[in-house]
Parts: C-alpha cells; sequence; structure tokens
C-alpha cells in the first residue's frame, strides 16, 4: 500500500501552506480539496480554477490563474486570475451553436482572495473537448477568445458543418451522409 508516502506529500505541501512568505509570489498555492485526507493540494498558475460567485444562486465563475502572491504580512493569498465568460455573459448572448460547457477567454483580469476558488477544472480545446469519452462537471471548451469591452470574438468566423450552416455545437448529434459523405446536424438530417 502507498499510503505512508502519499500522506508524506501532503503533509510537505501543507508545511509549505502555512508558511507563506510577505511579499513573496509564488508558482504555487494550497487549496482545499475534499477527498483523500481531507487534506490540501497544490495549484499552480496556469491552472484553471473555479471560483465561488457572490450569488450563490449563479453557477460558480472559470478562471485561468495568471500569478499568485501572499501580502505583506504573508497572511492573504491573492490570485491574478483572467476569467473566462459563458456565452450568456457575452454581449451577443448565447447562440444556438453554443454548447453547454463553452466559455470564452476574455481580456478580463482581475485580483481575488484564493479563499474564493472553489476547486479546479479543466478547459479544454474545442477539438480535444469533442474527442472525450465522457464529459465531467469540471469539463469546460473554449474556442473563442472575447473583448469584454467591445464584443469582439477571435477568431471573429467558425466552420460550418452542416446544410444549415449553423457551427457544430457538440451537445447536438451530428450525422454523415453515406451518399454525400457531408456531416449534419441530427435535425437537419
Amino acid at each position: 500500500m502507498i499510503v505512508a508516502p502519499v500522506l508524506s506529500i501532503y503533509l510537505y505541501m501543507l508545511y509549505i501552506c502555512l508558511n507563506w512568505y510577505p511579499g513573496a509570489r509564488y508558482v504555487c498555492f494550497c487549496g482545499y480539496v475534499v477527498g483523500m485526507f481531507g487534506l490540501l493540494f497544490v495549484r499552480t498558475a496556469g491552472d484553471c480554477v473555479l471560483m465561488r460567485p457572490s450569488d450563490s444562486s449563479k453557477p460558480s465563475y472559470v478562471a485561468r490563474v495568471e500569478k499568485i502572491e501572499a501580502d505583506s504580512r504573508g497572511a492573504n493569498v491573492r490570485v491574478h486570475v483572467r476569467w473566462y465568460y459563458r456565452p450568456e455573459e457575452s454581449i451577443g448572448g448565447r447562440r444556438q451553436f453554443h454548447g453547454s460547457k463553452e466559455v470564452f477567454l476574455s481580456d478580463h483580469s482581475d485580483i481575488q482572495s484564493a479563499d474564493t476558488i472553489e476547486g479546479k477544472c479543466t478547459v479544454h480545446s474545442f477539438k480535444s473537448y469533442t474527442k472525450l469519452d465522457a464529459v465531467g462537471n469540471d469539463d469546460f471548451f473554449c474556442r473563442f477568445e472575447y473583448n469584454s469591452s467591445t464584443g469582439a470574438f477571435n477568431p471573429d468566423r467558425v466552420a460550418v458543418y452542416c446544410k444549415c450552416e449553423m457551427p457544430y455545437n457538440p451537445d447536438d448529434l451530428m450525422v454523415q451522409c453515406e451518399g454525400c459523405s457531408d456531416c449534419m446536424l441530427g435535425f437537419c438530417a
């Protein structure tokens, strides 16, 4: 059984987390996790996280951690994040081709307390998301970057796969025509 080495790793990470150095910038920090031993684990800059909204009736916000730092007393850990927007939060709103787990990487950055992080999530590229065998609660995908002040998307065009000329929504069934090998949305076939 591998419990002893795993426990020692968790205890070492717990020691690091309890000894923040004032004014330091960190490559990693610890967040609460429910699971093995109920201990702490390390998150690194570049990870995507779920952040607690101030209104508990809203879904968790999705963000990418850009930088982690402690304040001058070493008591408060702050994370610099770059926000992902859901389609309904964008100027154009949700469209038929947006998937239920689709988010847009925005230019909107912010500094938040590390205490607001609820857990880690994964934001996949569109291509890798469509190849997942099973999509979990913490899986999202991103195919656009979003400028929050202008409402512009990059890229500003997306490929269409159906005779209805709608972009592919991974939530909808796509079927391939046996005659011409074109793919169509199930409801258009």
